[in-house]
């Protein structure tokens, strides 16, 4: 049983790298010299990077691994019309641009638009399954590449009859959103440069459709709860901490101000961009937002920290 842990424990990287015990996505992308969204564009099979097995087999992306294959993985694999799915593909030409369809199964696909792989031949986005889908079609997913070579997802089964989402009165309604996190001594390698050579990861959290995803993605934010990090994703959350909630957003020509009450607490100098980049990042992601000020107990989030 010693021996077993203590293989997995100097498991190194090439090719590939096996999951070791106490592993994040974090630690692995260090370890291999790459960044969490790599490591997720080059393992489509990975649906939740919160849970990692033990022993797990992982492809290392890199330009140095020309024999990965093409591979294009999407979830979920079946829902209502007009959903939204994720796509994530790898082992397509490095920084190319390849086109993204979807369609009915054995009936063509249509060009949604031209999109750019990033440096490892991966590529991530969302695509919507059309809102006139009736149920029991399957729609699939293709990625084709600038030389012809055309990559298929698994199919999407469409459960329900064919439908139009019932729209908010006052908009549209969203049912997912990032809550930014923190890849500590990440060196801004995947994510935003934060604090004390960290990085803010986004990471994408579903919720019941509203006209108000700010506020329900800093409700996320703040009710993630004591510990330190998120699920095994190796992720910080600087406000572990503190007992806060959200009494108000409203954002005025382009600026989200923000209303918390309750208590706020820092782990110490490095927590406090930690905690501001959380925050602000998280509302900044909307293109309805360009400035971000905080309050918590009425007074600003800046005075606070400061203080502490």
């Amino acid at each position: 049983m010693f021996s077993t842990q203590s293989t997995f424990a100097q498991s190194t990287c090439g090719a590939t790298v096996t999951v070791s015990s106490g592993d994040t996505l974090v630690r692995i992308a260090q370890r291999c010299a790459t960044t969490v969204a790599a490591l997720l564009a080059a393992n489509p099979q990975i649906t939740d990077p919160n849970r990692l097995l033990v022993g797990q087999v992982l492809t290392v992306p890199g330009s140095s691994n020309p024999s990965t294959p093409s591979v294009v993985a999407i979830y979920p694999l079946g829902g209502a019309p007009g959903t939204q799915v994720t796509v994530i593909a790898n082992g397509l030409p490095i920084n190319a641009t390849v086109n993204v369809g979807v369609g009915l199964r054995n009936a063509g696909f249509a060009t949604l638009q031209p999109l750019a792989t990033d440096a490892y031949g991966g590529l991530q986005s969302v695509v919507t399954i059309p809102s006139t889908a009736a149920g029991g079609q399957v729609y699939v997913v293709t990625v084709t590449t600038p030389t012809g070579q055309s990559v298929t997802a698994q199919g999407f089964f469409v459960v329900g009859g064919a439908q139009v989402p019932t729209p908010a009165p006052s908009g549209t309604l969203f049912d997912r959103a990032n809550i930014y996190l923190i890849a500590l001594e990440d060196a801004g390698s995947s994510g935003q440069p934060v604090g004390c050579n960290d990085s803010a990861i986004p990471v994408v959290r579903t919720f019941t459709p509203t006209v108000a995803p700010l506020t329900a993605a800093l409700q996320i934010l703040l009710s993630l709860g004591s510990n330190p990090y998120y699920g095994e994703s190796g992720l910080y959350n600087a406000l572990y901490q503190s007992s806060l909630q959200l009494d108000s957003v409203n954002i005025v020509n382009r600026e989200a101000i923000i209303q918390l009450s309750g208590q706020l607490v820092s782990g110490g100098v490095c927590d406090v961009p930690r905690l501001q980049a959380q925050l602000q990042l998280t509302a900044l992601q909307f293109t309805t937002v360009e400035r971000v000020r905080v309050f918590v107990n009425g007074q600003p989030l800046e005075q606070l920290l400061s203080a502490q």
